[in-house]
């Protein structure tokens, strides 16, 4: 596998480090046949307001009451012929990215999985890893409201 602690530099630069591992994977001869791969990204938005899951568009109520905060943990999959999409979405969760500074907000991992039925991955997966990422972009922005896509304060490429 292949993965970056923030500063996330955004595809362009991280695309050439996945390619050049799965040459290597490829150069040893160890792996015959690919059946499945994925992209996972594991976000962190940070906030310490009460109400986290307002940063989604994601609304879940139990019983006629929302979904309450405390002890929340969320997990679901958006399946069809060609991907797999985990989602998992968990408020107040802190974590701690070096000894000095510990981050507390909502946590949305996204896992976009291609399940490979006759492909053959080793032709294609230059166009195949960007498929999915493509998958998990469209998933990540479409999840996030657009205050907190602008509270994020994102450059593009």
């Amino acid at each position: 596998g292949v993965s970056v602690i923030e500063p996330y530099e955004g595809w362009q630069r991280f695309r050439p480090r996945i390619l050049e591992f799965l040459e290597i994977a490829r150069a040893s001869n160890l792996i015959e046949r690919v059946e499945r791969f994925s992209i996972k990204a594991i976000n962190l938005i940070p906030s310490t307001s009460g109400q986290q899951l307002d940063l989604l568009n994601l609304r879940l109520e139990i019983g006629g009451i929302r979904a309450p905060e405390t002890g929340f943990h969320f997990r679901t999959e958006l399946n069809d012929k060609a991907f797999s999409r985990i989602i998992e979405i968990q408020p107040n969760t802190q974590i701690q990215f070096t000894t000095s500074k510990t981050t507390t907000g909502l946590l949305l991992s996204l896992d976009c999985v291609k399940i490979l039925t006759n492909e053959d991955f080793w032709s294609a997966y230059a166009t195949a890893i960007n498929d999915v990422h493509n998958q998990l972009k469209e998933l990540f922005f479409g999840l996030i409201t657009q205050k907190t896509l602008e509270s994020l304060e994102p450059s593009y490429e």
